[in-house]
């Protein structure tokens, strides 16, 4: 569970997602007065969060077709 864990905050970090949100997504608590004070959700903002390294992912299982050029086979010799 640890590595998938890992893997989602690394793709979100990729993805450009705040070390804030992504943190959150993930359930850690922020410090001290921050967790005390501020009780907004960030519902929207997590959704967002999980989204972009989702479609990061469904990229690389279905990667677009239209621009793929096959390469040619290398000589040996």
């Amino acid at each position: 569970m640890r590595d998938l864990r890992r893997t989602a905050r690394t793709l979100m970090t990729r993805a450009g997602v705040s070390r804030e949100i992504a943190e959150r997504c993930l359930g850690h608590e922020l410090p001290g007065i921050e967790r005390t004070y501020n009780r907004y959700a960030y519902t929207n903002e997590k959704r967002e969060a999980f989204d972009k390294p989702a479609k990061m992912v469904e990229r690389i299982i279905h990667p677009p077709t239209g621009n793929v050029v096959d390469m040619p086979k290398r000589k040996r010799g």
